[in-house]
């Protein structure tokens, strides 16, 4: 806007003397407001500024605990039922499918209407509560006021404003909740050291892991009890560390896609802002609220790995115990045989985790699922390489022990959505070393062991050592101890 033009607002009578008092002085007009200089509304500009800043700080400060005073998690519907390690099978329905069937998706578990621990009705199930979606209507509301004033004071203050009352409010409400201990339903009082279980210690596999103890299951009727219309203790516990952790899962999209909409703002409506440097410190004011979802995603995490080692874990060592019960991998020709044509134990454990997948797919975000299953298998693998190194084998054993387990891994892959070849190299590596044939294939084995896994360009988990090996091998019942010690590794 051009000095003529402004003063062609000023009224006729006083466009002479106007221009003769401020010719040789100011500026007829003020290049970041287009206001006429020293006039009353331009000397109270920094006035307004400062009461708007007040003002507007004051309404995100009180609608954010507004909204968070009106959370609806107590009140979300289909959570009646807490997650439980043991659902009843008979309600799993099974047309013969396979284990191969169940890794490649083909056969399909069907549950009942009324399946004791998914939560009563299998309908729509909130995940997340309404405090996340009110707060962020308010944050970005008095973001976009501050970018719309183009007076870079404002949106620092009120970045500042923002960032320190969604960590006071917001983040510490969530965090808190979702940092909670938490139990099963069946498990009294929901401490992890009642609820773990160790691998099945029958005659036939002698499996065993030190420091647990056994815990007896939850009988039909006490489940049958507690499946009524009112939310039990364990649910209700459950039910608020998981919305909170979905909530903190919601909260790191919206952050984002609220930093890319100001930033949009930004670029768009102080393209006329005189002052470049005022363009710059806006830009960076807006970056720091990425510290928020930083901060979201840390205690996310953090909630998540107390969930799998508190809950998960324990029940992954329960499936994997059960599903070994009288399993074993001392096989004669005709076991082998059976074995392969029945492998009672892939049955087992995909039927078990997959009550386990449902009922956390059911109850987690998207991200959170993913993350959780990732949890689970982790533990089930340092479970399983403990558990092998306890076991007999024959070559038969080896052979079938290896099928188990690249079985199980592609079933897993397939829960999960993503590679496991990492998580379960070292597994891998024990089964085809009890698979050997001949002891010349050994040397083969630990040479193979790649240190980087090329495809997906990822560390891979520590090898197998000699020392490893030689354990491994002495659990061989048909290799001697001058076979292991005549090796050439």
């Amino acid at each position: 806007m051009s000095a003529d033009s402004v003063a062609s607002l000023v009224p006729l009578s006083m466009q002479s003397s106007f221009a003769t008092k401020h010719s040789a002085t100011l500026p007829l007009f003020d290049e970041r407001t287009g206001l006429v200089n020293r006039t009353p509304i331009s000397l109270r500009l920094p006035w307004l500024n400062d009461t708007y800043i007040c003002f507007e700080s004051f309404f995100l400060s009180k609608s954010v605990a507004k909204a968070m005073s009106l959370d609806d998690t107590e009140t979300l519907p289909g959570w009646t039922h807490p997650l439980q390690e043991n659902t009843d099978n008979t309600a799993m329905k099974r047309g013969g499918a396979t284990p191969s069937d169940l890794s490649s998706g083909k056969g399909k578990i069907l549950l009942g209407k009324n399946v004791t621990g998914l939560g009563g009705s299998l309908l729509d199930m909130p995940q997340t509560s309404s405090c996340v979606g009110d707060v962020f209507f308010v944050v970005r509301t008095s973001l976009e006021h501050a970018v719309a004033t183009q007076q870079i004071s404002a949106v620092e203050a009120i970045v500042r404003h923002t960032i320190g009352v969604v960590n006071s409010v917001f983040l510490s409400t969530l965090e808190t909740a979702a940092l909670k201990r938490w139990g099963s339903a069946g498990s009294g009082s929901g401490s992890s050291r009642d609820m773990q279980l160790g691998i099945a210690s029958g005659e036939s596999s002698g499996w065993r892991l030190p420091g647990v103890r056994a815990r007896a299951s939850s009988s039909s009727s006490e489940q049958q009890a507690s499946s009524n219309t009112q939310i039990t203790p364990q649910a209700s516990a459950q039910r608020e560390v998981l919305v909170a952790l979905n909530n903190l899962d919601l909260a790191c999209t919206y952050m984002q896609k609220t930093v890319e909409s100001l930033s949009a703002k930004l670029d768009s409506e102080w393209q006329r802002v005189p002052d470049q440097n005022d363009i710059v410190r806006a830009r960076k004011a807006l970056d720091t609220l990425s510290a928020l979802s930083a901060k979201f995603s840390h205690s996310k995490q953090r909630s998540l790995e107390q969930i799998g080692v508190h809950v998960l874990k324990p029940w992954v060592r329960t499936i994997l115990q059960q599903s070994y019960r009288d399993i074993k991998y001392v096989l004669t020709d005709e076991e082998f045989n059976d074995v392969q044509s029945d492998n009672l134990f892939q049955k087992r454990f995909m039927l078990k985790f997959n009550s386990l997948s449902a009922q956390l797919k059911q109850r987690l975000s998207l991200h959170n699922f993913s993350t959780a299953l990732e949890n689970a298998v982790t533990s089930l693998c340092g479970d399983w390489e403990r558990a092998i190194r306890q076991s007999k084998f024959n070559m038969l054993g080896g052979i079938m022990f290896e099928k188990d387990v690249r079985e199980i891994q592609r079933y897993l892959e397939k829960e999960t959505g993503t590679g496991l070849r990492q998580k379960f190299s070292r597994l891998v590596r024990m089964a085809d070393v009890l698979a050997v044939e001949s002891m010349a294939d050994v040397g083969h084995i630990l040479e193979s062991q790649p240190a980087i896994d090329m495809a997906a360009n990822t560390q891979m988990s520590p090898p197998l050592s000699k020392g490893d090996i030689a354990t491994i091998l002495a659990n061989r019942i048909d290799v001697s101890e001058r076979d292991i010690h005549d090796l050439d590794m």
